[in-house]
């Protein structure tokens, strides 16, 4: 099992596509399956992520069901137990998880840590600089607001799958 798994939904972003898979292919953490799931494209863009030729990669593909739909997918297929969710237009710099995990150590607790780019995790780090949320359902609301700001996500399997409303966190 993977300790980490990477879910990017897909739509249309055939010139984005390449970047953001090999940025995450190319995370110092190796052990981790990415899953970008095509979500109807019609551009093209689920063969460009084939292309990457990784054993960690896996495409699917579903008819257009937007985004919501194609996380919820990607969640349903991952294996490992924690989740990272990036966009299709988005790329990680290297080290990323490395930042990730490390704050996951440092913070047990944490069902959920989100930030808006790598400087943003290393600050928090060193200054708390991050909001990192329990998995209380309590934190749902801040969880909503900083996805729906476009905040990359870490996020607990568990979590992603029980909290009331998971459609709304993952929109």
């Amino acid at each position: 099992m993977p300790l980490v798994s990477v879910i990017i939904p897909l739509y249309n972003k055939a010139a984005e596509i390449e970047r953001s898979v090999r940025s995450v292919l190319e995370q110092t953490v190796e052990d981790i399956e990415l899953i970008v799931v095509d979500d109807g494209s019609t551009d093209g863009g689920g063969e460009i992520a084939t292309r990457a030729g990784d054993a960690r990669l896996r495409v699917i593909r579903q008819d257009n069901a937007g985004v919501s739909a194609a996380r919820n997918k990607g969640i349903s297929e991952a294996r490992a137990k924690l989740v990272a969710f990036l966009d299709a237009d988005d790329a990680w710099k290297p080290g990323f998880l490395d930042t990730v995990l490390d704050l996951r150590e440092r913070h047990p607790d944490a069902g959920l840590q989100f930030f808006a780019s790598l400087e943003e995790a290393a600050g928090a780090i060193e200054f708390d600089g991050v909001v990192i949320a329990t998995p209380a359902v309590t934190h749902a609301e801040i969880a909503l607001d900083a996805l729906s700001r476009g905040y990359h996500a870490y996020v607990e399997k568990p979590l992603a799958l029980t909290v009331p409303d998971a459609q709304k966190l993952l929109k």
